[in-house]
């Protein structure tokens, strides 16, 4: 019993060392190649930007000359070097930036992602949309009239914007914004939600599955609404000028001065803070 056994096992060996040599260069290659796309477009002729991709970190930034430019660029398994494929959609005034790739039920060695790095010249746009599967993304400095932004596997940080409305789910990872001006909606299933804001000027709607809410507010706003409620978690709010018509462990609810934004802060499982 125990010789068919060892057979069995070195056959097995032999099979895989053998599927090893046969598919060099696919799903076992530990070398390395420098992978480098560039996609370009007027920025006088677009108005909305969206933003597809699979796998790669993204980062968005405010670009110094007058077109839009995509970069898809890092070290990658040499075999992957002609999977991945930066395309370029121009269509009425509206770019679409797509990152397509090769996907592999096995891959061991070496298995590096790429960046996605993409200037947006300085000008409001219309709408700014990113949807991602897996991969951090990075926006910093730009403006536009609704940003969108989804995100399955990653962390998001949102910097510097400029915007009517700022919506951000995110189902695994952090989300971190900071100097941003918009009425805010976000959303987390499995993650941590930290707001740095210089002032409250607009709605803010945050909700967390699994996480926890920070919201810091620079100085005391002159109005706002306040509802914060933890199903299971604390709820702490460090404004002493607040109205407060119920501040429980679970539950904060109050208002400063006359209407005024909607802070709305809600998460089933994890703490909630607000502070200035």
């Amino acid at each position: 019993m125990m010789k068919k056994i060892g057979f069995g096992f070195m056959l097995l060996l032999v099979l895989l060392l053998s599927g090893a040599f046969a598919f060099k260069g696919s799903w076992l290659d530990y070398r390395l190649a420098v992978l480098e796309q560039v996609e370009e477009a007027d920025s006088g002729d677009i108005e909305s930007v969206r933003v597809e991709t699979t796998t790669v970190d993204v980062k968005v930034v405010r670009g110094s000359g007058s077109r839009i430019q995509a970069r898809l660029y890092g070290q990658v398994n040499e075999s992957r070097l002609k999977e991945y494929k930066l395309e370029k959609r121009v269509n009425g005034g509206k770019l679409e930036l797509i990152v397509k790739e090769k996907t592999h039920s096995w891959q061991f060695g070496v298995n590096r992602s790429p960046d996605l790095e993409i200037e947006l010249p300085e000008k409001l746009y219309n709408e700014l949309a990113i949807s991602m599967e897996t991969g951090d993304l990075a926006i910093k400095g730009v403006s536009a009239k609704m940003v969108d932004v989804t995100t399955s596997t990653g962390d998001i940080e949102l910097e510097r914007l400029t915007a009517d409305r700022v919506r951000a789910d995110s189902t695994t990872g952090d989300t971190r914004i900071a100097s941003v001006e918009g009425e805010l909606d976000l959303s987390a299933t499995t993650g941590d939600v930290t707001l740095d804001l210089r002032e409250l000027s607009r709605n803010v709607s945050v909700g967390t599955t699994t996480g926890d809410i920070r919201l810091r507010i620079a100085g005391t706003p002159q109005a706002m609404r306040l509802d914060m409620k933890a199903t299971t978690g604390e709820t702490v709010s460090q404004l002493k000028q607040m109205d407060y018509t119920k501040r429980e462990e679970h539950r904060i609810v109050g208002s400063l001065g006359s209407g005024g934004p909607e802070v709305l802060l809600t998460a089933t499982t994890g703490d909630i803070r607000l502070q200035n």
